[in-house]
C-alpha cells in the first residue's frame, strides 16, 4: 500500500463513513493540543496551520472515538490508555501502520477498569489471558471479566485500502500522481524520512492545484 498524507477533512470523512460518528474540526484540534492524536506528518501550533496525518494517526483517532463514545472516557483517560498501549511489547503506534496491517489483524486492545482507573494492554486474538501494567506492577489476568472491553485492531486496519481508494478518487488530473508515495523522484528524492517525503509531496500537490494567473 502506498503512503498517503491525510488532511483534517480526510480524517473526519473516514471516521464518519466507517464509524458513523460526525466530528467537528475543532475536536481534532483539541485532540492534537491535548496530545491525544497528534499529526505525525506536519503540524505547527499556530492558527490555520495545516494538520497532516498518517494512517497510524487515523487509526488512533478511530480508537479514541470508541474509547470516548462507547466507554465514556475523558480525553485524559484516553491519552493514558494510548500511552499504555504504546508502551506494550507490541506498540500500538507500530501496529497501526499499513506495513504492519497483517500482524495488527491478529491483535486487540484490552481496556479494564482497575481501582477506579483505566488500564490497557495489547493482546493477541485467541489468548486466554493478558498482562496489565499498573501502580502495583505487571499482573496477568484471564479473559472473562465483566469489566473488560476489547477492541480488535482488525476493525481499524481492514479499512485502509478503502480509505486510500477514496482519497485517490477525490484527487483530479495530474495532481493525483503527485500525491502518491513512495516512488523516490523529483523533490521527494532528497527527503531523508517518510515524513519529509510526505511533506514535500503535499507541497507539490498544493502548488499543482493552485490556479495560474495570466498576464495581460
Amino acid at each position: 500500500m502506498n503512503t498517503l498524507v491525510l488532511t483534517t477533512d480526510d480524517i473526519l470523512s473516514a471516521i464518519q463513513r466507517f464509524d458513523g460518528v460526525r466530528l467537528a474540526k475543532r475536536t481534532l484540534a483539541q485532540w492534537a493540543t491535548a496530545g491525544v492524536v497528534v499529526p505525525s506528518i506536519a503540524w505547527r501550533k499556530v492558527r490555520r496551520a495545516p494538520r497532516l496525518y498518517s494512517y497510524a494517526d487515523l487509526g488512533r483517532a478511530r480508537l479514541v472515538v470508541r474509547l470516548t463514545r462507547q466507554l465514556g472516557m475523558t480525553l485524559q483517560d484516553a491519552r493514558d490508555v494510548l500511552a499504555a498501549l504504546d508502551a506494550s511489547d507490541n506498540p500500538l503506534h507500530d501496529l497501526l501502520r499499513p506495513a504492519n496491517a497483517v500482524k495488527a489483524k491478529t491483535m486487540q486492545a484490552v481496556c479494564v477498569m482497575r481501582s477506579g482507573k483505566w488500564c490497557a494492554a495489547i493482546a493477541q486474538v485467541g489468548d486466554t489471558d493478558y498482562t496489565l501494567t499498573s501502580g502495583e506492577g505487571q499482573r496477568r489476568f484471564e479473559f472473562g471479566s465483566a469489566d473488560e472491553f476489547r477492541f480488535p485492531l482488525s476493525s481499524i486496519v481492514k479499512d485502509y485500502p478503502a480509505i486510500e481508494r477514496e482519497k485517490v478518487r477525490r484527487v483530479r488530473g495530474r495532481s493525483s500522481r503527485h500525491l502518491r508515495l513512495p516512488t523516490p523522484a523529483g523533490p521527494f528524492l532528497g527527503a531523508r524520512s517518510e515524513a519529509g517525503r510526505a511533506l514535500a509531496m503535499f507541497r507539490t500537490f498544493s502548488e499543482a492545484r493552485r490556479p495560474s494567473v495570466r498576464r495581460r
